[in-house]
């Protein structure tokens, strides 16, 4: 059954089998029962927990010519694979193909494809894009400016680190231990210790432990 399927899939996906996945999903196609969105979305959960973005890009490609169409979901977990495969530049490609196809990235799509750019070191495309959060209407998270002050800091831009965390109390992030540590260590990179001590402060505070 399509119950029975997609319960296999999923498993698949959370032991990271994306080829068993990827498998069983093509048997589907030919013998039935036909997979929907939520198995093409297990099988991209599988690809994107692998870091394997060739895979789910092209199981992405192909749904629309297999009458089925991608969703948030979908795209969440393209992306995300991207991003764990180091392939920013993809990921900034197809959260714009999203927006062509009517959809509109939520704060997980956006803070994968941040994710992305910050584990890539592209920093200026990860400022870019949190720039975009306001343009497109998407709230920003502790995640998304956590990432992107990640890797402002790895650009050595301790200047944009403290900006974009100006940026998240004026949004009314809740912001955490992890954006505050990411900012610290931008600034520690910038040998700006006085900035670093003062949020290492700030943090405390805020009732926030250091790592």
């Amino acid at each position: 059954s399509s119950q029975r399927c997609t319960a296999a899939l999923r498993s698949l996906a959370g032991a990271r089998e994306w080829q068993r996945a990827v498998q069983l999903i093509e048997e589907l196609e030919i013998s039935g029962p036909r997979p929907d969105v939520i198995m093409y979305n297990a099988t991209l959960g599988a690809c994107s927990r692998a870091a394997a973005s060739t895979a789910a890009l092209t199981i992405l490609r192909s749904m629309p010519s297999r009458e089925v169409v991608p969703d948030n979901v979908s795209y969440n977990a393209a992306i995300t694979a991207c991003g764990r495969d180091l392939q920013w530049q993809r990921s900034m490609e197809w959260l714009g193909e999203m927006r062509s196809q009517g959809l509109s990235p939520c704060a997980v799509t956006n803070g994968a494809a941040v994710d992305a750019c910050d584990k890539a070191s592209a920093w200026p495309s990860a400022l870019l894009l949190v720039a975009s959060l306001a343009v497109h209407a998407v709230e920003g998270n502790a995640m998304i400016f956590s990432a992107a002050i990640n890797a402002a800091g790895k650009g050595q831009r301790w200047d944009y680190a403290l900006e974009l965390l100006d940026s998240a109390r004026e949004a009314a992030v809740l912001l955490d231990v992890i954006t505050y540590n990411c900012a610290i260590n931008a600034c520690r990179r910038g040998l700006q210790w006085a900035s670093s001590l003062h949020l290492f402060r700030e943090m405390g505070l805020a009732g926030l432990e250091a790592d």
